[in-house]
């Protein structure tokens, strides 16, 4: 993917999206991060999927961090600091907040981590094209 205004303007617009949603959380805000990470994840799963060469491996580097990240979020929610930060001392009136709240970190997280997979994985391409061509690998 090349840098172009309407990429920037797209980041822009997550990122103001993801700090309204941590300001004022609401259902609404939540549901609209988790569709925007999952559309993320589902473009670079079929990237990772059809593409060859480079894009392939930055698909491949975002949809691995970004799955990981879930995956430990979900299958050990006691133990992630996260949760205790988030959910610690929070009282039954307000627990609802802090659970949306909870809930936005962890799809903005998602899409955080997967985007350093996808960094990972194209440092990782460019150290092998080096290391074939006689660079510092070899």
């Amino acid at each position: 993917m090349r840098f172009s205004l309407k990429w920037a303007f797209a980041a822009t617009a997550y990122v103001a999206l993801a700090a309204a949603a941590f300001a004022k959380p609401t259902e609404v805000l939540t549901i609209v991060l988790w569709a925007v990470s999952a559309l993320a994840g589902c473009c670079m799963l079929l990237t990772a999927l059809l593409a060859k060469g480079r894009p392939r491996v930055i698909a491949v580097g975002y949809a691995l961090l970004a799955t990981i990240f879930i995956a430990f979020l979900f299958a050990f929610p006691i133990y992630s600091p996260w949760c205790e930060y988030f959910l610690g001392e929070v009282d039954g009136d307000r627990m609802s907040l802090a659970f949306e709240r909870y809930q936005c970190f962890v799809a903005v997280g998602a899409m955080a981590a997967g985007l350093i997979g996808a960094l990972l994985g194209a440092l990782a391409f460019r150290r092998a094209a080096n290391c074939g061509r006689g660079g510092p690998g070899n």
